[in-house]
């Protein structure tokens, strides 16, 4: 029943990453396909920079809930237990939705980087530890990193994805203050840990399938923040 009860799960998952609100929003706000314009890129940052900061921010928090609430309602749902078995098919769920957002059931298995569905996971599993390094690795892009376009929206993300596993590890062996059976800053059981280190690693991945689209938008870069 329990396996019955996770492919159910992470089907959800999947079909709920394949939503492309960045294609949704923008036909509903600009009457256009966010495919054909800026960088082609089905993201929160092209809608962003091509459609508004509105419609920019609504995409990113609809990318960041289209893995953060299937993952609590697996949870909340059937996979309540604090053990490991538990925890990985609720992250399971969440890296469904991230697959979902990259290679969508419903847009020809063409879809974006996944940064917000990247964003609901950590906030899901170590929501005190990614805030930390969110903030941390915007810190550091604003006081080291000058002359680059779009230079919060690339670095960013690269920066929380790259910190947040060696900061919530670093932190394991400091500090253990135990909010709730779920949560806590610090003190995570081992499978924890795995989950934020195989988070970061699918972002990377995913990110390098991107690279050559990347490699286009650094050129001919200026200050623009």
């Amino acid at each position: 029943m329990i396996v019955l009860k996770a492919i159910v799960v992470v089907l959800l998952g999947y079909l709920s990453g394949s939503v492309s609100y960045a294609i949704i929003i923008t036909k509903a706000t600009a009457k256009t396909d966010i495919r054909s314009i800026g960088n082609k890129n089905a993201g929160t940052m092209n809608v962003l920079r091509s459609v508004g900061k509105g419609a920019g921010v609504l995409v990113g928090v609809l990318d960041g809930l289209k893995s953060l609430l299937p993952m609590l309602f697996a949870r909340l749902l059937w996979f309540r237990e604090v053990s490991a078995l538990h925890f990985f098919i609720v992250f399971a769920v969440g890296i469904a939705a991230l697959i979902g957002h990259w290679k969508p059931l419903f847009y020809g298995f063409k879809g974006g980087r996944g940064v917000g569905c990247i964003i609901g996971i950590f906030v899901f599993i170590i929501p005190f530890e990614f805030l930390i390094s969110f903030l941390l690795g915007g810190t550091i892009v604003l006081v080291f990193i000058h002359g680059v376009k779009y230079r919060l929206g690339r670095w960013v993300p690269i920066m929380f994805v790259l910190i947040t596993p060696f900061l919530t590890l670093a932190l394991n062996f400091l500090v253990k203050v135990r909010i709730s059976p779920f949560y806590s800053l610090g003190g995570h059981e081992w499978y924890v840990l795995v989950g934020v280190f195989c988070t970061s690693l699918a972002m990377l991945l995913i990110n390098f399938t991107f690279m050559g689209k990347r490699v286009d938008e650094l050129k001919g870069d200026e200050a623009d923040d």
